[in-house]
């Protein structure tokens, strides 16, 4: 019993980080993304917070659905298996996907590519 309720506090804790992560990252990119734009710094920012105020509350929904995604996935997996473990193993795929595609589009350093010139404008590290 001890390691059950030790999995799922780590388990709630890791969530929590990742759910915090994404929420808090959301209006930095966009913060980034609106630098570029031609236009005045107050409706530069209104133009971020309405933005990343949109793309918090489809974050939000989705996430939602996706307590619902998970009940019926671990029904169907144990009405399919007798047991959840695929279930689980279609969780952990997810989540690297999730983490592999966070990393490539957010995390990592721009390579240079050939016949796009040095000055062409270079998307910036969002700022977190």
């Amino acid at each position: 019993m001890t390691g059950y309720v030790t999995g799922f506090i780590v388990l709630f804790v890791l969530s929590g980080m990742g759910n915090g992560s994404v929420f808090k990252m959301i209006p930095s990119i966009f913060e980034a993304r609106s630098r570029p734009l031609d236009l005045g710094e107050a409706e530069r920012r209104h133009w971020s917070r309405a933005m990343s105020g949109s793309l918090i509350g489809f974050c939000s929904a989705v996430g939602a659905l996706g307590g619902v995604g998970i009940n019926l996935a671990l029904r169907e997996s144990y009405l399919d298996s007798g047991t959840e473990t695929s279930a689980y193993w279609l969780f952990l795929a997810s989540y690297v996907v999730a983490a592999i595609l966070t990393w490539m589009l957010y995390v990592r350093r721009r390579i240079p590519v050939a016949g796009v010139p040095e000055s062409a404008p270079q998307a910036e590290p969002a700022r977190v």
